[in-house]
């Protein structure tokens, strides 16, 4: 990824200078200083958050699109307003 940042001039003078003090490139020690300011606690690889949503997303059985008629009729209780239109001829 690459982003594009505004500094002034006297700003971009004296990280220039920082990172020529630590030997590294610009970019180096500014991607340095992002990575140190994630939390300690934080995964340093996000992609590997857990998400409620998105894990239950794919917990469901993979032919739901088959069964969910039956699935929803299991359900059913007198109380539920379940009922089935017949085609009248």
């Amino acid at each position: 990824m690459s982003i594009t940042l505004e500094l002034d001039s006297t700003l971009q003078v004296q990280i220039e200078q920082l990172a020529q003090t630590a030997g590294l490139s610009l970019s180096e020690w500014i991607r340095n200083l992002l990575y140190n300011q994630i939390p300690q606690d934080l995964p340093r690889d996000l992609t590997t958050i857990y998400d409620p949503l998105l894990e239950g997303l794919f917990d469901g059985s993979s032919d739901l699109a088959e069964t969910s008629e039956d699935i929803l009729q299991c359900e059913i209780t007198p109380y539920s307003g379940w009922t089935w239109k017949t085609d009248k001829l």
